[in-house]
C-alpha cells in the first residue's frame, strides 16, 4: 500500500486526505507539518514515492489522487517466461529474458 504525508491549503488537505484513502493509501500524517516533522516520515515511504505538490489550479481532488497514484507497471513473474527459448540452456535462457524484460514499451 502506497504511503502518503499530506500538507499544505488547510482548504484543501481534506480533500486531498480523503481522495488519496480512496485511490489506496495509506496516511502517514496530514495538515500543517513543520518541515523538520515532515522529514521525520522520510523513512516510510517508498523509494520510488511521489512528491505532488499542489499550489492552485483547477485541478480537481480526484485528479490530484490519480497522479499521485500513478505507478510504473509491475514486472511479470518469472513463470510467465518459462516458455521462451525452452531449448537455450539456463544462462543463455536467462540472458535472453533479462533482454526482453529490459525493453521499453513501444
Amino acid at each position: 500500500m502506497p504511503a502518503a504525508v499530506v500538507t499544505g491549503s488547510p482548504d484543501l488537505v481534506p480533500d486531498i486526505t480523503i481522495a488519496l484513502k480512496s485511490a489506496g493509501f495509506e496516511i502517514l500524517a496530514a495538515g500543517e507539518i513543520s518541515p523538520a516533522t515532515a522529514a521525520e516520515f522520510l523513512p516510510l515511504l517508498a523509494p520510488t514515492a511521489t512528491v505532488l505538490v499542489v499550489t492552485e489550479g483547477p485541478e480537481t481532488v480526484d485528479g490530484i489522487a490519480a497522479l499521485a497514484g500513478r505507478r510504473p507497471p509491475e514486472p511479470l513473474p518469472w513463470w510467465h517466461y518459462a516458455g521462451v527459448d525452452p531449448d537455450l540452456d539456463f544462462a543463455d535462457w536467462r540472458n535472453s529474458i533479462l533482454c526482453l524484460t529490459s525493453l521499453p514499451d513501444a
